[in-house]
């Protein structure tokens, strides 16, 4: 589904993931807050490389840390303290964004991780922490 998706849009998903990567959430949970992010990605470019990265936190290896980036073009105004409440400040023409992100944000929260997101040089960074 998420390979279809991104296939539309011609967009090239570059992965490194180690093989030997245990996290104690269920895949399809992970599946689906990958998913609604790389959706988020999709429906704001097209023909676009988008970088996922998954490796233990180099300060807390007890912690999965995932690294989803590539070019946005758009001008996101969130403060640090409301990046994914309220999720109104995420602009699309399709609605299921922002409550795919809040879903992202629960099923993190649920599992004892974060969602985060940060300004890079290349747009917008997603990075998921979870225990390991």
């Amino acid at each position: 589904m998420i390979a279809e998706m991104l296939k539309l849009q011609e967009i090239q998903l570059e992965k490194q993931i180690p093989e030997d990567l245990e996290i104690s959430i269920r895949p399809n949970q992970i599946r689906e807050v990958l998913y609604n992010i790389l959706y988020y990605y999709s429906e704001n470019q097209k023909k676009a490389l988008i970088h996922l990265k998954a490796a233990l936190d180099s300060a807390d290896p007890s912690y999965l840390k995932i690294l989803i980036s590539g070019k946005l073009n758009l001008d996101l105004n969130l403060s640090e303290e409301s990046r994914f409440e309220p999720f109104e400040n995420f602009r699309s023409n399709d609605s299921r964004i922002g409550m795919g992100l809040s879903v992202c944000y629960g099923i993190l929260q649920a599992n004892r991780g974060q969602l985060l997101l940060k300004k890079s040089e290349s747009g917008w960074d997603f990075i998921v922490q979870l225990p390991v």
